[in-house]
């Protein structure tokens, strides 16, 4: 059933994400005494053809939808003090994207309960705008609810002399160099055009930038040398798809004194244990 789960999300996300609107919601929940995540709940799954199935009902489709509150998520600090508008260099650019009303999206790392495996899927009830970045019109990252909240744990852990793999747009950067117990914050990148457009469009507007080093060197090379570090965050993977390897990689090349944290890895962990 886990399997079959994912599938059928899988599939709805990559292929039909706006599959709810407004007018789907009003029609479904016409008498207007239902949420609008139990609205939800109910249309997918009819889609599904799983809403006579009481044990899926039960054990999944309870936890799975959650409606977001905008304003969690505005309130950032990243996306409040960060101007990132239409930003291109070279094979890279920053645009403004948007969920529509009720389009679903991963929002968290999965969940496991009693054996079942939960995807968090949300949604909001009006549009939502967020940043994404682009390395030759391939969605490379992306500030939505699902990088804040998976970014959570990593960004309150850390402390002392950190080191992150991985510069995206300076999320996890910006947010760890704020804290008055973290003394520098390393980043490891290996392509040089990113590095340029973060220095010469976003670094500059990090009131902390002093904290910041980047070194323009493949992950793993860097991996390889004995350097100290008090906290490593690992953030170089697209998605789970690509990630296994690297992940068994960097797990390998773990130092003892060194607290280590990675992107996703409840879900990582998950297709590892299939394997």
């Amino acid at each position: 059933m886990n399997e079959t789960i994912l599938k059928c999300f899988s599939i709805l996300l990559n292929d039909y994400p706006d599959y709810i609107d407004e007018s789907l919601i009003r029609e479904v929940n016409s008498e207007g005494i239902l949420s609008n995540e139990e609205t939800v709940r109910i249309i997918i799954s009819a889609l599904f053809k799983l809403d006579d199935n009481r044990e899926v009902m039960d054990k999944y489709f309870k936890y799975i939808f959650k409606e977001l509150n905008i304003e969690d998520y505005n309130s950032n600090l990243f996306l409040r003090n960060i101007k990132l508008d239409n930003i291109k260099y070279k094979n890279w650019k920053i645009e403004n994207m948007s969920y529509k009303p009720y389009e679903l999206f991963v929002y968290n790392d999965l969940e496991v309960r009693d054996k079942c495996v939960i995807p968090q899927i949300g949604f909001f009830a009006s549009n939502y705008n967020y940043p994404a970045i682009y390395e030759n019109n391939r969605i490379w990252m992306l500030i939505t609810p699902n990088e804040i909240n998976t970014m959570d744990t990593p960004i309150k852990e850390s402390f002392g002399n950190v080191l992150t793999y991985g510069l995206g747009i300076g999320y996890y950067a910006y947010m760890v160099s704020l804290k008055e117990n973290v003394k520098s914050i390393t980043i490891i990148e290996k392509d040089k055009s990113v590095i340029e457009l973060f220095e010469n469009n976003i670094l500059p507007q990090f009131a902390c930038r002093d904290k910041i080093n980047i070194i323009c060197i493949d992950a793993i090379e860097y991996a390889k040398k004995k350097i100290k570090y008090d906290y490593v965050f690992v953030d170089i993977w697209h998605d789970p798809s690509d990630a296994i390897d690297l992940y068994k990689e960097f797990k390998l090349l773990e130092r003892e004194d060194t607290k280590y944290s990675y992107w996703i890895e409840k879900t990582i962990q998950y297709y590892l244990d299939k394997l």
